[in-house]
C-alpha cells in the first residue's frame, strides 16, 4: 500500500451534522414549577425556577425551555427528546446515566453540570459556559461544543462518535482513556489538554504548534541542548 493510500485509510472520518430538535409549530405554555410531580412533560414552552428539585426520570418530548433554571436539579435517568434549552441555567444540575436525543443548549449556563454515563446522540451546545462539565464514561454519537467556554471539560473514559469541539476554550480539558474516534478541536483553546494520548483529533494549522508541545510532553519527550555523559576530545566524524 502506497503512503498516500495508507494516509487515506487511517484517516479519521468526517463528522456528519449535528441533527437538530424538531419542535411543534403549536405548543402549550407552562412553568416547570407547576410540573415537577409530572413524569411527561410534552409539546410544551416552558420557564420558570426548579432549582434543586427531584424530577429524577422525568421524560421531556418536543418542548422549548426558555430562561428556566435547574440549579442542582436532579434529572438522574431522564429521557429528553427533541428539547432546546434556550438561555437556562443547568449549573451544577445531575443528568447522569440520563438519555438525550436531538437535544440543543443554546447561550446556556452548564457549569458543573453531571453527564457520568449519559447517552447523547445528537446533542449541541451553542454558545454556553460549560466550565467543568462532566462527560466522564458518557456514550452516545455526534456531540457539538461551539463558542463555549468548557475548561476543564472531563471526557475521561467517554465513548463518542464524531465529537466536535468549535472556537472554544478547553483549556485543561480532560480525554484520558477516552474512545472517540473522529474529534475535531477546530478554532479551540487547547493549552493544557489532557489524555491526549488516547485521541487522534483533527486540528488547524494554528494549533499545530501547542498540540504538538503537549505531545512532546504526554511521551516524555525532553527537548534540551544538554548532552548527558558527553566525552570530551577527540574529533567530531568527517561530514558525509
Amino acid at each position: 500500500m502506497g503512503a498516500a493510500r495508507r494516509a487515506q485509510a487511517t484517516r479519521a472520518p468526517a463528522s456528519p451534522s449535528v441533527l437538530e430538535p424538531e419542535l411543534p409549530p403549536v405548543r402549550g405554555a407552562g412553568d416547570v414549577a407547576d410540573l415537577v410531580d409530572e413524569q411527561e412533560w410534552d409539546e410544551l414552552d416552558l420557564t420558570g425556577r426548579v432549582d434543586g428539585a427531584d424530577l429524577v426520570r422525568v421524560e421531556i418530548q418536543r418542548c422549548l425551555v426558555r430562561g428556566a433554571s435547574f440549579v442542582g436539579a436532579d434529572l438522574t435517568s431522564a429521557r429528553l427528546g427533541h428539547v432546546v434549552f434556550d438561555g437556562c441555567d443547568l449549573s451544577g444540575a445531575l443528568l447522569n446515566d440520563a438519555a438525550l436525543h436531538r437535544v440543543e443548549f443554546r447561550d446556556c449556563r452548564v457549569s458543573g453540570l453531571q453527564l457520568t454515563a449519559a447517552r447523547l446522540r445528537d446533542v449541541a451546545f451553542l454558545g454556553c459556559r460549560a466550565d467543568d462539565i462532566n462527560l466522564r464514561a458518557v456514550g452516545g454519537e455526534r456531540v457539538l461544543f461551539a463558542g463555549c467556554v468548557a475548561s476543564r471539560a472531563d471526557f475521561s473514559m467517554a465513548r463518542i462518535e464524531h465529537l466536535r469541539c468549535f472556537d472554544s476554550d478547553l483549556t485543561e480539558a480532560d480525554f484520558t482513556q477516552a474512545m472517540c474516534p473522529a474529534v475535531e478541536l477546530h478554532g479551540s483553546v487547547i493549552e493544557g489538554l489532557r489524555g491526549v494520548r488516547s485521541i487522534a483529533p483533527r486540528i488547524d494549522a494554528t494549533q499545530v504548534t501547542t498540540l504538538g508541545a503537549i505531545y512532546l510532553e504526554a511521551f516524555g519527550v525532553a527537548v534540551t541542548d544538554e548532552r548527558t555523559g558527553e566525552r570530551t576530545g577527540g574529533r567530531p566524524p568527517p561530514a558525509r
